[in-house]
């Protein structure tokens, strides 16, 4: 279903709304995401990457990216990020990432970078992210989708003071206008298996 929301558009307005680009002679999309090109093959219904990093979100956790692309590019609209960011709970839908299953797994990027920050900060520009200041012990912008950014942000565990390390992950305030919450979720997910670097 997908595939056919995506198919009844005009590409011309999917690259405007979604700031991708649309091969006519391969009917394929071209669309960024964490700092490398994937391929949106509509006459195939395949989606790829040619960079080793991509393997992390066409591998075992395809599901994440795969529908959330596609959905991506059918209702994305024209409207730039405003820079105000909001918790997870706080858009449309926000309760899927509080309970069950749905849980984002933060604790364990908190865990894996509890002492390195740099660490952090280097894992994130892997996958294309851009620093971001005086938010936490470290902080950095992701992109899983061109009009979606991602902020994660770390702080370090502390045991002079006692503190556990802690991560959080925030979106901007147009997530709701640009994908439904469960696409949300899943770009969130993305965000998180790749600073956990899970590609096997």
């Amino acid at each position: 279903m997908a595939w056919d929301a995506l198919l009844a558009l005009k590409p011309e307005a999917v690259c405007k709304n979604a700031l991708a680009a649309f091969d006519a002679d391969t009917s394929t999309y071209t669309v960024g995401s964490f700092g490398l090109e994937f391929s949106v093959d509509t006459l195939k219904r395949e989606i790829g990457c040619p960079h080793h990093e991509g393997k992390v979100f066409t591998g075992k956790f395809q599901e994440y990216l795969r529908l959330a692309l596609l959905m991506y590019l059918a209702s994305a609209k024209d409207i730039p990020a405003t820079g105000r960011l909001v918790k997870p709970s706080d858009v449309k839908g926000g309760q899927i990432y509080v309970s069950g299953t749905h849980v984002l797994p933060l604790v364990e990027v908190a865990e894996r970078f509890a002492m390195d920050a740099q660490g952090f900060i280097d894992k994130g520009r892997s996958f294309g992210a851009e620093l971001v200041e005086d938010k936490g012990d470290a902080a950095i912008r992701l992109s899983p989708l061109p009009r979606i950014p991602v902020t994660m942000i770390l702080w370090l565990q502390d045991d002079e003071d006692g503190f556990e390390p802690m991560a959080n992950l925030l979106f901007d305030s147009t997530l709701d206008f640009q994908v439904a919450p469960d696409v949300g979720w899943s770009l969130a997910m993305c965000c998180c298996m790749a600073m956990l670097g899970s590609a096997s």
